[in-house]
């Protein structure tokens, strides 16, 4: 067997990296929330809040992260504030966001896969109504030892 025929076995014993985890989406038609981990390894997820058919993000309100049971993870407290991290305008409509991504930071309780669970809410608004959500998320994720 040739080194390069030997080295091409070796490599194909090796195993491959688990691929990430998908995204975790939720709709409405007034709105889509993806959650998803964010940054590779670390101890946080993204959640990521659209608003849409002519709705706007509502920054005025208190957006939360509030933790389940079904989560291996830890939070400072039963109910996590959020600020949005980044937003992005509505097009045609001055200070108004149509987009917003938020980080939530999270303790793993040990090396290894965790899975982040419980309730975002939000609220998104026309000129007319505001909407408040609570949306069920769980996202797997697989922070960096040491992180958290």
């Amino acid at each position: 067997m040739s080194a390069a025929a030997a080295m091409a076995a070796i490599l194909a014993a090796l195993p491959l990296p688990a691929p990430p985890p998908a995204p975790v989406h939720a709709e409405a038609k007034e709105w889509a929330v993806e959650a998803s981990p964010h940054g590779a390894g670390a101890a946080a997820i993204e959640l990521h809040l659209t608003a849409r058919a002519g709705y706007h993000v509502n920054l005025d309100y208190p957006a939360a992260f509030v933790p389940s049971a079904e989560g291996t993870v830890r939070f400072e407290s039963a109910r996590v504030p959020l600020k949005p991290s980044s937003t992005a305008p509505c097009q045609g409509k001055a200070g108004e966001v149509c987009s917003a991504s938020f980080v939530l930071p999270y303790s793993p309780p040990a090396a290894g896969p965790v899975r982040v669970a419980g309730t975002f809410a939000f609220s998104v608004c026309t000129a007319e109504r505001c909407l408040i959500e609570k949306v069920p998320v769980s996202v797997s994720a697989v922070p960096a030892p040491g992180r958290g």
